[in-house]
Formats: structure tokens, C-alpha cells, sequence
């Protein structure tokens, strides 16, 4: 009972660190108070990883950029501090999960993790579409849910259009749906299944896609980058366990759900429909796999018109007429700034590298992911990989290290570790 309770709090936890949004609390997000549960559990075990400063330190980089361009342009905008609180507060609420998570699954595998994230996120889903079916479940989360004006406007605006979520939508839903295909993925290609647990994961994926393109159609680009992982990972047979018969049989039913699940979206979402397969009816009809979002991303691609703007910005980072994350990190602070935007998140995934090849393979394919939505939005996946990182550093230092120090495996030369356990628990 005890661990059935810790259960449902972890599960609750992940959701509301993804879908911070989803529930004010004291006024503002979610995160904000798991953070400030995290940094004062942080503190409490006496800052166990030192790793952390390396974290910070690379953001240092991303802050002088910020200050530097509010220098030249003697214009203080509030991107920094904006975005300094809300990193804060998603890296100690993801410390706080990864320690409940330790609580609840001693020594439990980076599957068993993603199992909870996955959750969460079909949890998210069914939610959305009960509110979009029965009215009273609608009125009940959208009061929970922190929402500004200019979120109530476009929720109003685009209600009828497509799939309105619990907690997040539009963009923002399209790119946790994407991760989250990408995690099952790495799941199916790195655990032993039989049948019927291949099946059950064609079927989530399945399920994470079709409610992801009724609310954003961004999750294609997801899809797309779990397919690399997949053939990426079925190539090189990183892990000799998995045979080509379990990925093979997964696509295989993947693909029959997927013909279902067009034929389900028909019949119960007609309105939504022709919107969410728009860029599969183009390539049908003008061989383009295009819709008219992506056909306007042309327009909204500005670039910088003088040699201040390229070296360091105007110091605005408002919204003002272009979607594209390229676009708006140039015109804020430059090639430098922006290089150091992706730098901080470079930096997260490498140290979050492991012998754990196929891990490795999905934090690249992670990173190249929110590179590619940065066409779109401005993007970062900085509260999932930070769910990574704590577990691989929790891992090391309550699992890993000390199993050595029992088997006494050490030298001189300190310690390398090896590919997470696959065990669960």
C-alpha cells in the first residue's frame, strides 16, 4: 500500500513538472513550487552532485550574452530573468522527481523512469479528450489551469479547430508528444519484449501521435526523429538483447495501428480531421509534404540586416510577427547569444553521456529534435533533459559508486560508468 501511494505521488509529480501550467499553485505554475521543494531536498543532502556547477557555468555563458546585448542597446528586456526563474525552478522539480523516483524504485532503471514520463503524458492526453467530449470535464480543468489572457484568447479563438489539451497546447503540446515518441522508441529497442508488451508499446505510440496531431501537428516532427532512433538503433544493434524480429514487429503494428487510427480520427473527429492530415493529403494530391503553417515559416525566416544586430542583437525579445526560433534568438542577441542558447542544452546532454550507447543516441537525437523545432517556435527540452541528467547522477552516486566501493572496482584513475541496468524495480 505504501508503495502504491508513493506511485500515484510520483505520477503526479512528473505531470504537473511536464505540464507545469496545468495548476496554479500560490499564483503561479507548478514548478515553482516543486522547485523550491527541490533546491530546499537539494540543500538538505548537502548538494550531492558537483557536476551541477558545470551546469551553471555554461548558463553563465547564456547570461553574459543577455546583459551584454541590454548593454549595447541600453535595454534591459526581461528574457533573462523570465527565463532564469522558470530554469531554476524545472531543475530542482526535476530533482525533486528523480528523488521521489529513487524513494519509490530503489535503484530503478532510466525504463522505468520514462515509463512514468510516457504516463504522464497519455495521462495529459486522455484529459484533453475528455474535455473535449463531455462540456462539465472541459469547465472543470480549464478553472485549474493557469492560464493568462492572451492563452484564454487563442484557446477561444481556435476552439472547434483542433484538440485544445489540459495544462498545454498548440506548440508547446506538439513538442512533449514528439519526446515522448521518441522515449518509447528507445524503450522498444532497448528491452527484451514478447509479444504481447510489443503490441501494448505499438499501441501507446500510436495513441501518443494521433491525440498529439490533433493538438499540434509539431508531433510529426517527433515522430519523425523517433524513426531515425529506430533505424539508427536497428543498424547498429547496440544492444545484442533486442532482436531485429522485436523492432520489426513493433514498426509492423505500429503501422497497421496507424491505418486505424486514420480511419478512428475520421469517424470521430470529422472536423479536425482533414486540418491534422493536411500535410499527408498535400503529398497525396502535389507530392509536397507541406501544410500552410510550414509553407508560411518562408516568410517569418528574418534575418538580421545589420553587422550590430548579427554580432549582438537589438536586445528585444518580443514577439513580433515571426514564430521562428532562429529568427527571434538572432535579432535578441546575435550569432553569439544564440550559439550560447544551444550551448547550455549541448552542454546538459553531454553530461548526460554514458557507456549507455543507445541513451546516448536518444539525448542526440533529443537535441537535434529542438534544434529542428526551432524553425518552427522557439524551443528548448530542457525540463525532460534535466530528468535525464539527475537520474544519470543519481545513478552514479547512490548506485553505481557505491556497488564499487563494495567490490572494491576502483583505481587511481577514478571511475567510468558503465551502461545503466536494464533491471526493474
Amino acid at each position: 500500500m505504501k508503495k502504491f501511494f508513493g506511485i500515484i505521488v510520483l505520477t503526479v509529480l512528473m505531470f504537473y513538472h511536464i505540464y507545469p501550467a496545468a495548476i496554479g499553485m500560490f499564483g503561479f505554475s507548478f514548478i515553482f513550487t516543486s522547485g523550491g521543494l527541490g533546491i530546499a531536498l537539494y540543500i538538505y543532502n548537502r548538494t550531492p552532485f558537483p557536476e551541477i556547477a558545470k551546469v551553471f557555468m555554461s548558463y553563465l555563458f547564456l547570461t553574459f550574452f543577455c546583459f551584454f546585448t541590454a548593454y549595447m542597446n541600453s535595454y534591459y528586456d526581461p528574457y533573462w530573468i523570465d527565463t532564469t526563474k522558470s530554469q531554476v525552478a524545472w531543475f530542482f522539480s526535476a530533482y525533486l522527481v528523480v528523488y521521489s523516483f529513487n524513494a519509490v524504485h530503489k535503484g530503478g532503471s532510466i525504463h522505468k523512469l520514462f515509463y512514468y514520463f510516457i504516463a504522464a503524458v497519455c495521462i495529459q492526453g486522455a484529459i484533453s479528450l475528455l474535455m473535449y467530449w463531455i462540456p462539465p470535464v472541459a469547465s472543470f480543468f480549464n478553472s485549474i489551469q493557469l492560464l493568462d489572457i492572451e492563452a484564454e484568447i487563442k484557446r477561444d479563438d481556435t476552439e472547434g479547430a483542433r484538440l485544445l489539451g489540459y495544462g498545454t497546447a498548440f506548440f508547446g503540446a506538439g513538442i512533449i508528444y514528439g519526446i515522448a515518441l521518441i522515449l518509447v522508441v528507445y524503450i522498444i529497442m532497448t528491452k527484451t519484449m514478447n509479444l504481447r508488451q510489443r503490441i501494448f508499446c505499438a499501441v501507446v505510440y500510436a495513441y501518443i501521435f494521433f491525440v498529439g496531431l490533433l493538438t499540434a501537428r509539431t508531433v510529426m516532427v517527433g515522430a519523425g526523429g523517433s524513426l531515425v532512433l529506430l533505424i539508427i538503433l536497428f543498424l547498429l544493434n547496440r544492444n545484442k538483447g533486442v532482436s531485429a524480429g522485436q523492432a520489426l514487429s513493433f514498426i509492423g503494428i505500429s503501422v497497421v495501428l496507424v491505418g486505424i487510427g486514420q480511419t478512428l480520427v475520421y469517424l470521430y473527429f470529422p472536423e479536425f480531421a482533414e486540418w491534422a492530415f493536411e500535410a499527408f493529403l498535400n503529398y497525396q494530391e502535389t507530392g509536397s509534404f507541406s501544410t500552410r503553417s510550414s509553407d508560411s515559416l518562408e516568410y517569418m525566416f528574418i534575418l538580421p540586416k545589420t553587422m550590430a544586430i548579427w554580432l549582438y542583437g537589438n536586445g528585444h525579445m518580443l514577439f513580433w510577427g515571426s514564430d521562428v526560433g532562429y529568427t527571434r534568438l538572432l535579432i535578441y542577441f546575435g550569432v553569439p547569444g544564440t550559439f550560447a542558447f544551444f550551448f547550455y542544452q549541448f552542454m546538459i546532454m553531454k553530461l548526460s553521456f554514458t557507456r549507455n550507447k543507445a541513451l546516448n543516441l536518444t539525448l542526440i537525437t533529443l537535441f537535434a529534435y529542438n534544434m529542428a523545432l526551432n524553425v518552427k517556435g522557439l524551443s528548448d527540452l530542457n525540463s525532460t533533459t534535466y530528468l535525464i541528467l539527475l537520474y544519470i547522477l543519481n545513478y552514479k552516486y547512490f548506485v553505481y559508486l557505491p556497488q564499487t566501493y563494495q567490490q572494491g572496482k576502483y583505481n587511481k584513475y577514478g571511475y567510468t560508468l558503465p551502461p545503466l541496468n536494464n533491471r526493474e524495480n
